[in-house]
């Protein structure tokens, strides 16, 4: 059945459990050297553009990503520290978008989701956001210590004009992202679930981490 009708050409499909797309490369690739070894003069073996393929292109885009988020993360450090002149509301900035994306990687961890070319793209969609508000949180924050006021009053105006805004926008992006959890594709359900749980993290991090380094910053 698994040859043609002049008995040239062989027909041989590999099949292997449900595993990770980087452990099934590996077998293919395995399998693929294994069967190089000891061929026959006049055999030749044809490897078809078939699911490794696709999934070594969604490795490559991986990795891209990856590297991309990388490099997001230190321009961003680069940019608020020209943008504000103070390493040291630049460095708290980054360290509130750091313990986001540390708390997606958490998530990630404790839900088993994997990490692909889709579900990656949630880091960067928190770092946005995240970075959002703490360019809002911090900006007004100066402003008000610029105009006289004590580093409390300064928080407490910070609080009153910027959480409402930024628990109401983290709570609608976490829901329109939550609405991906019902896809039939597991992957968008797995970016739905990731993007929803760490945007309330972020938010968690914006409200709590980073007034928490301001403090730290004046008891100093």
């Amino acid at each position: 059945v698994l040859q043609n009708e002049d008995l040239t050409e062989s027909l041989f499909i590999l099949r292997t459990d449900d595993v990770r797309s980087h452990e099934f490369i590996k077998i293919a690739e395995d399998f693929i050297e294994l069967s190089q070894e000891n061929l026959p003069e006049g055999l030749e073996i044809v490897i078809p553009n078939g699911l490794q393929s696709i999934l070594k292109s969604d490795q490559q885009i991986l990795e891209t990503q990856i590297n991309s988020l990388g490099l997001s993360l230190f321009s961003m450090f680069v940019l608020l520290l020209v943008l504000w002149r103070s390493g040291t509301y630049a460095l708290y900035a980054f360290l509130t978008a750091a313990s986001a994306l540390a708390s997606l990687v958490l998530v990630m961890y404790l839900a088993d989701i994997n990490l692909n070319s889709v579900t990656v793209m949630s880091g960067t969609i928190l770092l946005g956001i995240v970075v959002d508000d703490a360019i809002h949180f911090l900006s007004y924050y100066r402003h008000s210590i610029e105009q006289g006021h004590s580093h409390q009053s300064a928080l407490a105006n910070c609080f009153h004009s910027k959480l409402k805004p930024m628990i109401c926008t983290s709570l609608i992006l976490s829901t329109c992202f939550f609405l991906f959890y019902f896809s039939p594709y597991p992957p968008m359900r797995e970016f739905g679930l990731s993007g929803a749980v760490t945007l309330l993290c972020g938010l968690v991090a914006s409200c709590l981490l980073l007034p928490a380094l301001l403090s730290l910053k004046q008891r100093d």
